[in-house]
């Protein structure tokens, strides 16, 4: 049993079935439902509130809801959501998920540009999509209690005023934080850091700032920390210790690069907000092979990317991943999502130029793309790769372009791999396939560098990040 209200109506269940909820009701609030019934997507609700509930997986249909304004889902023992889940409730303007048990924020999230409150507190989560960082009206953003490590700039829309990011596993903040002039409390405490950005102190609305529960090196921010927003303000002016030292290391001359470091980064792959909320997640590098790559050697970078698609992506369903030969691409790349209709692609495994949709019909029928084509299908939009001439380079989860086909003798490959799940899942894959396929390459006695790569927000212009890290490149030896 569970009780509802129908706020405009003022009406009051005890005890109701869904099927007793008037369906002309704005707003509904319902307590101690177990599951989901489907009738309640066909409601036409502005307000839809479900709380101290057992719901586990929620269906897609809750994205039928196109009317929703608010939706409070707290308390409910949520295990995930689906990633297109609100693709279409452009409408939103709040969002409660809070006390659930999401491991993961559903990417279309970024769909919703009315968006002025998100509760993602006290979950288990580990990162934040991108998307966040485009939502332009975003006020508040609450991720308290959870398993962030960081809290990435790319995450931080330039709109928000108040952010709640206590309880976490944060070492460090972005730089982009100091960015945020709206922002008038944020709070840090219970988390990882040693140090505070000295350049905190110029966001001059910021009235409430609390750090407690932070092991800092400098002990007066240490000491400020207790005594409240104005002495930590005072410490940071002055200039913290650890600001300083910080600021130091920066100054002295970079370490040499790695080995195998072929380059600094400088080309690109721009994500475009479109692909921010369908397949927001790209990690890339380039692989340059001195003498060119032995067909004995393609057979076995083959190999390693069928073993990782297998195991490791869940069948392409954790993540994709792909190579391509750049002797006829055009930089910087694009990460976009497409409508169907508009794409066209030269498939691998079929002759020609083919109208995307018309493709996957075709791929159906062969039993190892069959799946793969079955879900873009049922899908409104599809992410690509495209190069800077609007070449198509891979349709994903489902082909690369035989224009980029990988051939023996290409001295130039790009290792791309591309996920809805989290930065984390599309970042270990990435380092997995570039771990496995320098290693065949060494094997083959073939000399090998890694030239990183630039990923860059076409929403607001940011990097987000360069991959592989010099680190990452220095562990390949």
């Amino acid at each position: 049993s569970f009780s509802c209200t129908i706020m405009e109506d003022v009406e009051e269940f005890a005890r109701a079935e869904w099927s007793e909820v008037d369906k002309a009701g704005k707003s509904l609030q319902i307590a101690g439902v177990e599951g989901w019934d489907a009738r309640l997507f066909d409601l036409t609700l502005q307000s839809l509130e479900v709380k101290q509930s057992k719901l586990g997986q929620a269906p897609s249909g809750l994205g039928r809801l196109l009317s929703l304004q608010r939706l409070s889902l707290s308390n409910c023992e949520l295990l995930a959501l689906p990633s297109s889940v609100f693709m279409n409730t452009t409408k939103l303007e709040s969002i409660d998920l809070s006390h659930n048990r999401l491991e993961v924020v559903p990417v279309s999230l970024g769909a919703c540009g009315l968006l002025r409150v998100i509760d993602l507190g006290f979950n288990s989560l580990s990162s934040l999509p991108p998307a966040l960082g485009n939502l332009p009206a975003l006020e508040t953003l609450i991720v308290t209690g959870n398993q962030l490590a960081e809290l990435p700039g790319c995450c931080l829309s330039l709109s928000l005023s108040v952010l709640i990011a206590a309880g976490n596993q944060l070492k460090e903040l972005p730089v982009e934080l100091t960015a945020l002039t709206r922002l008038t409390e944020l709070d840090l405490a219970e988390n990882q850091l040693a140090m505070l950005p000295e350049e905190l102190a110029s966001c001059a609305r910021l009235k409430v700032l609390n750090i407690q529960g932070n092991a800092f090196s400098d002990k007066k921010l240490a000491k400020a920390a207790a005594q409240g927003t104005k002495a930590i303000m005072q410490v940071l002016r002055g200039g913290s210790k650890g600001a300083v030292k910080q600021r130091q290391r920066k100054e002295k001359s970079p370490p040499p690069p790695p080995r195998r470091m072929h380059c600094e980064a400088t080309r690109s792959i721009v994500v475009e907000s479109s692909a921010d909320c369908v397949r927001p997640y790209i990690f890339a590098a380039v692989l340059h092979v001195k003498d060119g790559i032995s067909q004995e050697a393609l057979q076995g970078l083959i190999q390693v990317q069928n073993q990782l698609h297998s195991k490791d992506c869940r069948r392409r369903r954790l993540a994709c991943l792909g190579s391509h030969c750049l002797s006829a691409v055009h930089w910087p790349l694009h990460l976009i999502a497409e409508d169907l209709a508009d794409i066209k692609i030269f498939p691998l495994k079929l002759d020609g130029e083919w109208q995307a949709r018309e493709m996957l019909k075709s791929l159906q029928e062969d039993s190892h793309y069959q799946l793969y084509a079955a879900s873009v299908l049922s899908q409104h939009n599809c992410a690509v790769l495209v190069d800077d001439h609007k070449q198509v380079l891979a349709l994903y989860p489902v082909t690369n372009s035989k224009v980029t086909e990988n051939k023996p003798g290409m001295t130039e490959m790009l290792l791309e791999v591309t996920s809805t799940e989290s930065s984390a899942v599309c970042g270990g894959i990435f380092q997995a396939l570039l771990r496995d396929s320098v290693a065949v390459l060494d094997s083959a006695g073939l000399e090998t560098s890694v030239e990183p790569i630039r990923v860059v927000s076409a929403a607001t212009s940011r990097l987000r990040y360069i991959c592989p890290s010099q680190d990452e490149i220095a562990e390949l030896d």
